[in-house]
């Protein structure tokens, strides 16, 4: 009996659902992560416990906040008042210093009044709040945007000084690298950042086992045979040369493209991904990398000149090792 077919609809719940509980993790993630398990250990006395992340965009940033989302719920337990992770993303608007505040309160439950009181008060407010939620996580995002609406960039430095020598928790601030930039202005501020770290694309070194991209790959195909039913062989030559072309070695793409392709894949129902599957999904679900010009999944595409023609059918490509991948610059529009 042939596999099941499924209208998109139908598909695209089930992979939207199954991918709630996926993410795809690399060595460089994998860094970032211990340290920030680390530093929200609540048995931990390290002083400022702050880590910043900064990188371009669709690099994993959100990706590394998935993955600490899903760890922290888990933790929440059965008490009524318990919030082990607390997640504001700052406005790219005025007041961005008063809005995470009143963000961070409102996730915490204050009430009204302290919510809108000075920013001094809201800190001591704060404070108190993680202690009884015993939250071990403050994340922070888009702290490029934290001098929007100041007076002046030291301002909000001041804030943020202010903010972490206040707390009795561990920080996260997720940026792009325009965050870093700012806070080098300010060394004070920087001290207290313990660990600095950049997320960017990542490379692709041929045939090499470690890789960090075929190293992606190969935790993508395992993390979804389970919804497709077999392997894929991402890491392959066929997909893993395509992939580079179409991603620029950046996670988010790579996952978008991923997930918009099992949607492809589903509605002829389960089996493993096909070219055809990932051209869908650059056509129907990934508008972005139409923009770019990226048509590694058709074979007019003249970068894969290199690589055999294949038959839509096919699913692997066994026997040949990888190339390297040079990526021209992308044209400014």
């Amino acid at each position: 009996m042939g596999a099941r077919e499924l209208d998109s609809p139908a598909a695209q719940a089930i992979v939207t659902e199954f991918f709630e509980k996926v993410t795809f993790s690399h060595a460089n993630l994998e860094r970032v992560l211990k340290q920030v398990r680390e530093f929200s250990d609540v048995t931990a006395k390290l002083g400022n416990r702050a880590v910043l992340v900064h990188g371009c965009s669709r690099a994993g940033k959100s990706h590394l906040y998935q993955i600490l989302r899903r760890e922290f719920s888990n933790q929440e337990g059965d008490r009524e008042f318990r919030v082990p992770l607390v997640y504001v993303k700052l406005p790219g608007t005025s007041d961005t210093v008063s809005s995470m505040y009143s963000d961070l309160l409102t996730a915490l439950y204050a009430d009204p009044k302290t919510i809108k009181a000075k920013n001094s008060e809201r800190r001591k407010a704060l404070r108190e709040r993680t202690k009884l939620a015993e939250t071990r996580l403050i994340v922070i995002d888009e702290l490029q945007h934290i001098d929007r609406g100041e007076k002046s960039g030291q301002s909000a430095a001041d804030e943020v000084k202010s903010f972490l020598d206040d707390l009795n928790c561990a920080v996260l601030f997720i940026g792009t690298s325009d965050c870093l930039r700012w806070l080098e202005r300010d060394v004070q501020v920087l001290n207290r950042i313990r660990g600095v770290h950049e997320l960017g694309p990542l490379e692709f070194r041929g045939c090499e086992k470690e890789s960090p991209f075929l190293e992606l790959l190969g935790r993508a195909d395992e993390a979804i045979k389970p919804l497709l039913g077999v392997d894929s062989f991402l890491d392959s030559r066929m997909f893993a040369n395509r992939l580079y072309l179409a991603s620029r070695g950046l996670v988010g793409i790579v996952s978008e493209l991923i997930r918009a392709a099992c949607i492809s894949r589903l509605q002829r129902g389960k089996g493993a991904l096909e070219l055809q599957d990932f051209q869908h999904a650059i056509d129907d679900f990934c508008p972005f990398a139409k923009r770019n010009d990226c048509l590694p999944f058709h074979d007019s595409d003249e970068r894969l000149s290199g690589l055999p023609r294949l038959p839509k059918s096919s699913g692997r490509f066994e026997g040949l090792g990888m190339t390297e991948v040079r990526i021209p610059k992308m044209r400014k529009r």
